[in-house]
This record gives C-alpha cells, structure tokens and sequence, in this order.
C-alpha cells in the first residue's frame, strides 16, 4: 500500500479535515488504514492537556511553544518556505 505523492496525502488530509459525511470519514479511514500499514503510530497530546486541565496529573511545565503539534497547514508552509521565519525563536538568555 503505497503513501502515494504529498499531494495525495495533502488531498486526504483537507477532506479528513474539511468535508462532512462519508468523504470525510473515507478520508480518515484511508490515512489510519496507511498508517497502520506503514507502522507509524498515530497520537495526540489533547487527552493529556485534558486530563492537566482537570487536575489528574501532577504539575509539570511545557515548552512554549511546541513545533510538533503546529497545524498541518502551517508545517507545509514553513516547509515550502525552507523553515522557521528568522528570529522566530526567541532567545531568554539575552
């Protein structure tokens, strides 16, 4: 089972994001489908943020910003751009 292009996956990430009804869940089953095919382990980090937020864990601090977890959208973005914008870290120190 081929990933196909990244425009084939970008295709079916816009409809499993975007469209309603049977399109959206055909789209959604074909990318778990790939997925599982290609043993890469699909996850998110909104349960724990919920279970954080419902005071179920223990305090513990997060980067200020999480590379990983931008939107799909701008991650093609910045990397049709070649990367971050400069200056987009900012350094504490000084």
């Amino acid at each position: 089972m081929s990933l196909g292009t990244s425009h084939t996956i970008d295709a079916l990430i816009r409809k499993a994001v975007f469209d309603q009804g049977d399109s959206q869940s055909n789209a959604r089953q074909t990318l778990y489908s790939l997925a599982k095919y290609h043993h890469i382990e699909l996850s998110s980090t909104h349960f724990l943020y919920k279970a954080f937020a419902q005071r179920k864990l223990p305090l513990f601090s997060v980067p200020a910003i999480n590379i990983r977890t931008l939107t799909y959208e701008n991650q093609v973005t910045y990397s049709n751009a070649g990367g971050l914008p400069q200056g987009y870290f900012h350094n504490a120190a000084g």
